[in-house]
């Protein structure tokens, strides 16, 4: 044939060739014997390499059919070797083989032509699946098929493959359940930073959460410790999306031995990184309840990270009044003292007034021992509206929190100067107490105590207490306050001249109208 390589070079291929001459044996005149020459290496005839290329593909073809055939066999595909088995979460075979951990089905299935690049519903690929249940020879068989371009892909939330597998949740497998916790998730990330590189550290998902980001909220002390170990201590600094480092999530998980690994790795002035609101990691661990942090916080950085303040004014010690962690706030009140329950946020609310306002009372307690030491009076703190925290605990109904701020249980003396504070709008404390949702006994000890000329006081709009009750539709409070100060209460108009029973016939409110009619008679109707 014209392609011949013997006609190539020259040679008629219509006749035989002709001998080679004989190689001289080096004996004088022939039959003697003695050292045959050496033998010539052949030259590699043109072509070679297509022809032993085409033999490895008929090879790699053969035994991709071979595969296959086992594939139906055993059951792993029924129509098509990437069809959708699960249609609500478009697992392949090959999908499902990974997220069980089954190494040698993937293989098989590889072998036969799966498509490793195939994305789920979730946009997970069969490798996000095989790493967060940390299997590690599956990861090996697909990155070996799929290479950079495989472990450089994002699921819908943007996780890379090192970001499910440290984050490691248990996942329901078609043939059973995966357990990630029970196998070494170590070699996986050793794998993935080893062909992914130090820059793999840095890739955030759409939350903008690096792996160690992940790792740090799901609170896992070896993994991050691993990472670290790779030379992660840089993307331990910067923020995600929401400005949260790693040791937010550290310290508001209350998890001291992973935050004094950050620091350790980071710096002290990580601590002092803000993330959205201004919350520093000292905000993150007063709302987290942990004094074991807080106080190792405090000796890492200084007792001036107790002061920090976020935008809306709030120091950690506000922080801990919203969570109601009574040791934490003993432990800031030690590093800054009692002038604390004095700061005030942009509403002008102290802690003081937070706590009285979810009456908080082991809380307020603490407080009322700090300030009489360092003799700091709670009583005269007012917010921007004018309000005391008697005024807040009274207007929510919370009774006990009322009587530990009025001094009430030591020595049986109420501290009555508390009531002469009026807010901006001129609201007494029991304008507040008859207009909250208390018990009406609220109201009834404050009468007593300071009379019934306490009860006709008027705000800047002329509003008595009762006016406040009707406004309201508090029947309970309402009866009780006509019982004990009388017509006089019931017939006093406001500021504009309206009446107890015009304001509830105004708001529609029927029980409270009955009820002013019958203790005031015809006459006010």
């Amino acid at each position: 044939p014209p392609h011949h390589p013997r006609r190539a070079k020259g040679i008629d291929c219509d006749m035989p060739p002709k001998p080679a001459a004989r190689a001289a044996t080096g004996l004088a005149g022939g039959g003697g014997k003695g050292k045959p020459a050496p033998k010539k290496k052949e030259a590699k005839v043109e072509g070679e390499d297509d022809e032993e290329a085409e033999e490895d593909q008929v090879d790699v073809e053969a035994e991709r059919v071979a595969a296959l055939e086992q594939c139906k066999a055993r059951g792993l595909f029924q129509k098509r070797i990437d069809e959708r088995v699960n249609q609500e979460t478009k697992h392949t075979p090959l999908m499902i083989q990974a997220l069980g951990g089954h190494t040698e089905k993937l293989l098989l299935l590889i072998t036969a032509g799966a498509d490793v690049m195939l994305a789920d519903e979730n946009l997970d690929t069969a490798l996000h699946l095989a790493a967060s249940c940390h299997s590690l020879e599956c990861c090996e068989a697909l990155l070996k098929k799929g290479g950079e371009e495989l472990l450089k892909k994002q699921n819908m939330s943007g996780y890379t493959c090192l970001h499910s597998a440290v984050e490691a949740r248990p996942k329901d497998s078609e043939d059973g359940l995966c357990k990630a916790a029970d196998k070494p998730i170590k070699e996986v990330i050793d794998l993935f930073l080893k062909m992914g590189g130090e820059e793999f550290f840095d890739v955030q998902n759409k939350f903008g959460d690096t792996c160690l980001h992940t790792s740090a909220q799901k609170a896992k002390y070896d993994v991050v410790y691993h990472l670290l170990s790779h030379g992660g201590a840089p993307a331990v600094g910067p923020k995600n999306f929401v400005d949260s480092t790693c040791i937010h999530y550290a310290v508001g998980r209350g998890d001291e031995a992973l935050a004094e690994l950050l620091i350790k790795a980071c710096g002290t002035d990580i601590l002092k990184v803000k993330k959205n609101g201004g919350l520093t990691a000292m905000h993150a661990c007063a709302a987290g309840g942990s004094h074991l942090i807080f106080e190792a916080l405090i000796e890492q950085g200084g007792k001036d990270l107790a002061k920090d303040v976020t935008l809306r004014g709030d120091t950690p010690l506000h922080i801990a009044a919203q969570h109601g962690h009574t040791d934490v706030s003993s432990c800031i009140l030690r590093a800054v003292g009692a002038t604390g329950l004095t700061v005030k946020n942009k509403k002008g609310d102290t802690c003081v007034h937070i706590a009285a306002s979810k009456g908080s009372c082991s809380l307020l307690t603490i407080y009322l021992e700090h300030a009489s030491r360092e003799s700091v009076r709670l009583g005269e703190l007012t917010n921007a509206d004018g309000f005391t925290p008697l005024h807040l605990a009274a207007q929510e109904g919370h009774v006990e929190a009322c009587d530990i701020l009025q001094g009430k249980g030591k020595g049986g003396e109420t501290n009555t100067a508390m009531y002469q504070t009026l807010s901006k709008a001129q609201d007494s404390v029991l304008h507040m107490a008859c207009y909250g949702p208390g018990d009406p006994t609220l109201a009834a000890g404050m009468v007593e105590t300071q009379g019934v000329e306490f009860a006709m006081l008027k705000n800047r709009d002329g509003y008595t207490c009762l006016h406040y009750a009707a406004l309201m539709n508090r029947l309970e409070t309402a009866a009780t306050m006509i019982d004990l100060c009388g017509a006089e209460l019931l017939a006093a108009p406001n500021g504009y001249g309206d009446t107890c029973l015009h304001i509830a016939a105004t708001k529609g409110h029927l029980e409270m109208a009955k009820l002013l009619c019958e203790k005031g008679g015809g006459t006010l109707a």
